[in-house]
């Protein structure tokens, strides 16, 4: 009975830790809704051109695989077998699109909004500065779209968490199919392969609730190499959806987007493979962007987050359509400018257009011409800077009273009024890309002397008057023969006077600056310490 007992209580006991751990299981587990949601929205990516998304929506498309969209589901498909890999899932469009691309998109039955259920679109927001080219609905597909650009340097601070991407890319008018050949670099990027280098991808993705977000197996370049991003037309289905291919040549990591199975494949159910609408609508915008964020989601904060080269060169750009080449006319967006960032329309050319992309302005560098020396009252000509860096904010230290500087081309203007001895003045140039300073000396004097020189020689007579009292260029001016009276000008001061030696015993100059004073000629055709001012007259047999 005693043994009885004993196995009795064994039994409770068992009973009893299996109850406490079935009790911890289900703890374990059952999460409220509310948190399994709150926990999926935190977890969130960068993703080329989208922005942050949900991490569980991206997805890499490995060598060999394609994407198909095939009655509201996104399949990854193996190349040449068409075997099915992964059924990502239904995407419904919450837009209907005409099969011929052209229209207005209206909504798919149970969607009460685009802005719902696609917060943003494409989420242009961090895209700092791009180029867009939208193509006319009657010129048909874009059939592809060739860019060539340099991978540039690598950001000056290469710590600061931010992340970068440059691209080629094509969408649908309402930016809810985009597909891209990227140039990604940033320690966020990790999401499509990326790291702290540069590397390329291609992606395609369309954003929503729930949104899908792809990309092909990244290729690490290097700084320096050649890049071509290609996008291409590759046909159209029977219920009117696009098929395209997203590339960089060279590489083999491309990204293939159909509609439809030519040939199903195994795994891919009939029910699946059967297109009843057209998933993939024409993509008519293109654009060249650049897209920048920092470690914590804004735009970066720091010149220095990006590469020291101050631009990169979308060249070569070429874009053909059914009728051929079109006639480009791209139009430059610029969100963010605060280091100078921009795009600049080089050439709309097709082929060989170009589209710059700037990371920050080129520093300036200036100079002036110097010494300068103006007459009282007396309005100068233009003083005008030499720039050999880029756009620049003009100020000034001060200026004689009367001149003005122009902050955005840096010319001098105006009419100085009080006289003052050579003084110098700083006048800083400020862009983007740094500043650069430079002074220059300006003398305010009193109004130029004007006096008739007349010459009754047979020969022309060059005469220097040479500035003794202040720095000043000489004034040279050459009389000619049997001339009859010349007009001259000069500022009053003290003057050394020189004359055409050799021609001294031959020359008959009469010098007068007014009636009832004259000086003569001193041996060796010179006069020195000849104060010219209202009162001071000089001949010269």
């Amino acid at each position: 009975m005693k043994k009885n007992y004993s196995l009795l209580s064994l039994l409770l006991i068992i009973m009893v830790i299996l109850a406490g751990c079935k009790k911890d299981q289900n703890s374990s587990v059952t999460k409220p809704a509310a948190t399994a949601n709150a926990s999926k929205k935190t977890n969130l990516v960068l993703f080329p051109g989208a922005g942050w998304v949900p991490a569980d929506e991206v997805h890499l498309i490995e060598p060999g695989n394609y994407l198909a969209r095939q009655n509201d589901h996104i399949l990854k498909l193996q190349k040449g077998t068409n075997k099915l890999v992964a059924d990502f899932g239904v995407f419904k469009r919450p837009e209907v699109v005409a099969p011929s691309g052209s229209g207005t998109p209206s909504l798919n039955p149970g969607f009460s909004s685009l802005a719902t259920v696609i917060p943003g679109s494409a989420n242009t927001t961090n895209w700092i500065t791009y180029g867009k080219w939208v193509n006319p609905g009657t010129l048909g597909a874009i059939t592809s779209f060739h860019t060539n650009y340099i991978v540039p340097s690598n950001p000056v601070n290469t710590t600061d968490g931010q992340t970068l991407f440059i691209f080629n890319g094509l969408a649908n008018s309402t930016l809810t199919d985009v597909l891209e050949p990227v140039l990604q670099w940033g320690s966020n990027s990790a999401a499509t392969g990326g790291g702290n280098f540069w590397s390329v991808t291609n992606v395609y993705y369309v954003p929503g609730s729930p949104g899908f977000y792809a990309y092909t197996t990244p290729v690490s370049v290097a700084v320096g190499s050649s890049l071509e991003g290609l996008l291409t037309y590759n046909g159209t289905q029977a219920d009117g959806s696009y098929d395209y291919s997203s590339a960089f040549v060279g590489k083999s990591n491309i990204l293939t987007l159909i509609e439809g199975v030519t040939a199903k494949g195994a795994g891919v159910s009939s029910t699946i493979s059967t297109p009843t609408a057209p998933f993939v609508p024409q993509l008519t915008v293109a654009t060249e962007t650049l897209e920048a964020f920092s470690a914590t989601g804004g735009s970066p904060t720091s010149v220095n987050d990006y590469p020291a080269d101050h631009l990169i060169q979308m060249k070569s750009i070429s874009i053909t359509n059914a009728t051929g080449t079109p006639t480009l006319s791209w139009t430059a967006v610029n969100n963010v400018t605060a280091f100078g960032q921009q795009t600049s329309v080089v050439s709309n050319a097709n082929p060989n257009g170009e589209v710059d992309l700037l990371f920050h302005a080129v520093k300036p560098s200036i100079t002036y011409p110097t010494p300068e020396v103006y007459p009282q009252n007396t309005a100068i000509s233009p003083l005008s800077p030499t720039n050999t860096g880029g756009p620049a904010t003009y100020t000034a230290s001060g200026l004689p009273t009367g001149l003005v500087i122009n902050p955005s081309t840096g010319v001098i203007t105006g009419t100085p009024t009080v006289l003052s001895g050579p003084t110098a003045y700083t006048i800083t140039a400020t862009n983007g890309g740094g500043t650069s300073t430079f002074t220059i000396t300006i003398s305010v004097v009193a109004a130029n002397i004007n006096f008739q020189i007349t010459n009754n020689s047979a020969t022309s007579v060059a005469i220097t008057f040479t500035r003794t009292d202040i720095s000043q260029p000489n004034i040279n001016i050459t009389v000619g023969a049997s001339s009859g009276t010349t007009p001259v000008s000069v500022p009053p001061g003290t003057y050394n006077i020189g004359f055409n030696d050799a021609m001294m015993p031959f020359i008959n100059i009469t010098v007068t600056l007014n009636t009832g004073q004259s000086v003569g000629p001193t041996p060796g055709g010179s006069f020195t310490g000849i104060g010219i001012g209202p009162t001071t007259s000089m001949s010269i047999h």
